[in-house]
């Protein structure tokens, strides 16, 4: 007899239960030693610690506890492969042509039989969350710990993956007729849109000139990779007090993405549905059992092992070849495209008969289609490869290699002719490695008066006559001391308070060991010393551009040899700057230093404007700040390198020896 319930019928439900609940066990086991048990020894270790400290302290190390324990990325991929699991438990009859015919001759609807199997797969999934839910709470009200609040923000952020996980599952197994392919259609799901991007960046940047595929592997549109996206974008974040000193509560980062997957777990459950409602009995056992999917997977595949496979032979395409030789590197993506095109059709027809006239025709359209894809890619490269900002949108230009050279107004043209004829001279003589010619690194910074930057490096080989004439063009620029003033001591519009100064020795021929905590005399006595090396030329060493280039550096005094260079001291100068001038969410901007690589480290977990660390190399300084709060102090590390041919310094720190 039919049954009445529409969407639903108990005793499928109660039948999948009891087949399948040892992988729900399973995770239940796995959740309890990840939550509860491990919260009851963590924070039984932070009383045993903190039982002498204030109550502020205890309170924040349970926060920090429970926060990392019941971190969301730890979580996510135990929820994805149980996900996929359980799908293939419960989809199971529809892998084999004889369960599938006896599930279907059943007095029940696939409406009825999709909507009950969904069910059951959530019910094996929310019952253990739900369980491990309440133990942990358990857990947090014995050792005092009242916030329901965190633990339940935890608790309905697994549940919407979950939903959207096992929802995904479904979604890939309505395509397949083989159940060891699930889980492999699940994992190119989710990471093929990265995939896709790293290829291409990777491709792109063979053709590109001063810029590598670090810089250009962005993932814009991360949201298309779910588990990519979830793993770096949710998480819980900590709550600091006013005084950023203790940790008060936790927040979600990134939760409406949750929402977005919970909606979008919806439309792939009621697009698996449609083609579950239409999908042939006959087919099980098929790799793709969609007739639409079969050209998709084709091309897809020949276009994924096309490109991907050649990646391994980058260095005969970038070692001792002219660039235009490099064009041939499209031979080999269509080598590999037709050979993984045809495989890909043996293996949906299960047949080696695959070479017909209608399959020829198809990889003739194929392959135009990479020759497409390549060319975009090609022109894609010479456009960054060419591309530079409008000279009325750049404050500042900078040219660094090894020491730092600052353009603005009218000389920010002699800047950009300069990276013409940088890439000019790439692109009409490549070299490659192994050329007896002179090496020039150089980094081309423009600073944005929108407060963006915008950079190219090049590190390439070029004759001396290509270096001479680029570095003609930019003129000779001496040594500018008030540079260096600024680089070290920062701009006077700041409120700028020095609170230490370490000094590192890096060479023990120097007889000198660390020496920290000096006092404020003798940081002034330091600084003294620093502004007098600075005058006489010797912390920054005179140049000229084409030196610049070559790195050939000339040092004002005869005596300063290589050996002297070899035994450096690195002095770290550490400051307060209260209520910065100058600030943005992704740089501090301060004393124009923006051609700083800016290492940007926010993970949610340090919230939105608290916690950021940044830092900047280049010249011989590097800065490292960390940003609490925009109205508030900003700590500040400048590390500046020397060596013993800075006279005054080196002497201040042998006398401050003899004393310590």
């Amino acid at each position: 007899m039919k049954s009445k319930t529409s969407f639903f019928n108990l005793t499928v439900l109660l039948k999948n239960i009891k087949l399948y609940c040892p992988i729900s066990i399973i995770y239940f086991v796995g959740l309890m030693l990840s939550l509860p048990v491990r919260l009851y020894y963590n924070i039984e270790n932070v009383t045993y610690l903190t039982e002498k400290l204030v109550i502020e302290d205890y309170k924040s190390s349970q926060y920090n506890e429970i926060i990392e324990v019941l971190s969301i990325g730890k979580h996510t991929p135990t929820i994805f492969i149980f996900s996929v699991i359980i799908t293939m438990a419960i989809f199971s009859y529809m892998f084999n042509n004889k369960s599938c015919n006896m599930i279907h001759s059943l007095p029940i609807t696939r409406l009825e039989l999709f909507g009950t199997n969904v069910i059951s797969g959530l019910v094996l999934l929310f019952i253990p969350q739900a369980f491990t839910f309440i133990c942990t709470q358990i857990v947090l009200l014995t050792k005092g710990f009242t916030d329901i609040k965190l633990l339940g923000i935890w608790f309905i952020s697994i549940m919407a993956i979950s939903l959207f996980a096992f929802s995904m599952a479904v979604f890939c197994a309505m395509f397949t007729g083989q159940i060891f392919a699930l889980p492999i259609y699940y994992g190119i799901l989710n990471f093929l849109y990265v995939g896709i991007s790293f290829v291409a960046a990777c491709i792109i940047s063979v053709f590109t000139i001063g810029i590598d595929a670090g810089e250009l592997y962005t993932i814009k549109f991360d949201w298309l990779s779910p588990f990519y996206c979830i793993m770096t974008n949710v998480s819980l974040y900590h709550v600091y007090d006013t005084e950023s000193t203790h940790t008060i509560g936790a927040s979600l980062a990134s939760g409406e993405l949750l929402l977005g997957y919970a909606v979008a777990a919806v439309v792939l459950l009621v697009a698996a549905y449609i083609i579950y409602r239409k999908k042939a009995v006959e087919k099980a056992g098929d790799l793709l059992t969609v007739g639409f999917v079969k050209p998709i997977f084709r091309w897809g595949v020949g276009i994924c092992f096309g490109f991907t496979f050649p990646m391994f032979f980058f260095p005969l395409f970038m070692g001792y070849k002219t660039f235009e030789f490099r064009m041939f590197y499209v031979l080999p993506i269509v080598i590999n495209g037709i050979i993984a095109f045809f495989v890909a059709d043996m293996l949906i027809i299960k047949n080696f008969r695959v070479f017909t006239k209608k399959r020829f025709r198809e990889c003739c359209c194929f392959v135009l289609g990479i020759f497409v894809l390549f060319g975009l890619m090609f022109i894609e490269a010479r456009r960054l490869t060419y591309e530079k900002p409008d000279t009325d949108e750049i404050a500042q230009a900078y040219i660094d290699s090894d020491i730092v050279s600052e353009y603005v107004g009218n000389d920010i043209d002699k800047v950009m002719e300069f990276q013409d004829r940088l890439i000019a001279g790439y692109s009409e003589n490549y070299l490659g490695f192994g050329h007896e010619n002179s090496i020039v690194n150089v980094k081309i910074v423009y600073n944005l008066k929108s407060g963006e930057t915008y950079s190219r490096e090049y590190n390439m080989q070029y004759t001396d006559e290509q270096v001479k004439e680029m570095s003609d063009i930019l003129g000779s620029k001496p040594n500018d001391r008030r540079t260096m003033y600024q680089y070290i001591f920062g701009d006077e519009q700041n409120d700028v308070t020095l609170k230490n100064i370490d000094v590192t020795f890096d060479n023990d021929e120097t007889g000198l060991s660390d020496i920290e905590a000096l006092s404020g005399e003798e940081m002034n006595e330091l600084i003294e010393a620093i502004k007098k090396d600075i005058d006489a030329g010797y912390l920054a060493a005179t140049y000229s551009n084409y030196n610049l280039l070559t790195s050939d550096t000339s040092f004002p005094d005869e005596d300063y040899s290589d050996e002297d260079r070899a035994n450096t001291t690195e002095l770290t100068l550490s400051y307060e700057i209260n209520n910065p001038k100058e600030y943005s969410d992704l740089q501090l901007r301060y004393n124009r230093e923006t051609l700083m690589d800016c290492f940007y480290s926010n993970d949610a977990s340090s919230g939105n404007d608290e916690g950021m660390v940044y830092s900047w190399y280049g010249c011989n300084v590097r800065y490292d700040y960390r940003v609490y709060d925009k109205n508030k102090t900003v700590s500040m590390d400048r590390c500046v390198t020397i060596d013993s041919g800075c006279k005054n310094i080196m002497e201040t720190l042998e006398r401050y020896k003899l004393k310590k």
